[in-house]
């Protein structure tokens, strides 16, 4: 396992920009990107599900700089030949995709964070020792299509303290919201969001997006400012 940046313990707030889902809401992930990266917030991921690998490449050569320059950690999602020839921090990788130590084997620099539906594949998972671990969706999700059954609480609190012992870092994902944080701080570093960062309808996004997207950072900061209390209030 790669010797693990500070950045990935802090804990938080995880923040998935997805391509589909913004460009069905008339928003544009380059400048997404580019205000995420300006508040440098230290992890960030950007999914692209239904671009051609030689044009996310394109993208993630076009923000990797400055994501480092900001000290952001920028992960790509699903390829990683392209987060290491962009020089990406990290790629997440599902279940369908390269083996973790196939991984580690052909690109050494790249942290890899891996996705978990269930107990088993958590289990297995932790003994490929990835640089931090995902499991969901914990709750219905609207943000991804065909996702994976429900993984629910009772998996959560089972499972999280493997991921502990094992010292791997334990973000979940899945129909999160400010409603139901309090019920995942106890148990997890992070937590993924892609719709829970954002309005809901095209009028409101078109409002932040002309605001100059200043309203979603406000957001996501005031999301991560109450995940850090709930958690720094709970014992693990």
């Amino acid at each position: 396992m790669n010797a693990l940046p500070a950045q990935l313990f802090r804990g938080g707030i995880y923040p998935i920009l997805d391509a589909d889902f913004l460009l069905r809401r008339g928003a544009s992930l380059v400048e997404e990107s580019l205000a995420f990266l300006s508040t440098k917030r230290p992890l960030l991921q950007l999914r692209a599900k239904s671009m051609n690998q030689a044009s996310y490449e394109r993208l993630l050569r076009q923000l990797s700089p400055i994501a480092r320059q900001a000290g952001v950690l920028l992960f790509a999602n699903d390829h990683p030949e392209a987060a290491a020839a962009a020089g990406c921090a990290g790629v997440h990788v599902g279940q369908g995709d390269c083996d973790v130590r196939e991984i580690r084997l052909r690109f050494p620099e790249l942290l890899i964070g891996l996705s978990t539906h269930n107990a088993a594949q958590f289990s297995h998972g932790l003994s490929q020792e990835p640089d931090y671990i995902a499991l969901g969706p914990l709750f219905e999700t609207s943000s991804k299509k065909n996702a994976e059954p429900v993984v629910g609480l009772d998996a959560l609190e089972a499972l999280a303290p493997l991921a502990k012992a094992a010292q791997i870092p334990l973000v979940t994902i899945g129909g999160i919201e400010e409603e139901n944080l309090p019920l995942v701080a106890p148990h997890a570093e992070w937590v993924a969001m892609i719709s829970g960062l954002y309005a809901t309808t095209l009028s409101q996004i078109k409002s932040r997006v002309d605001g100059g997207l200043a309203p979603m950072h406000e957001r996501y900061q005031e999301l991560d400012n109450l995940y850090q209390q709930l958690r720094h209030g709970s014992s693990r």
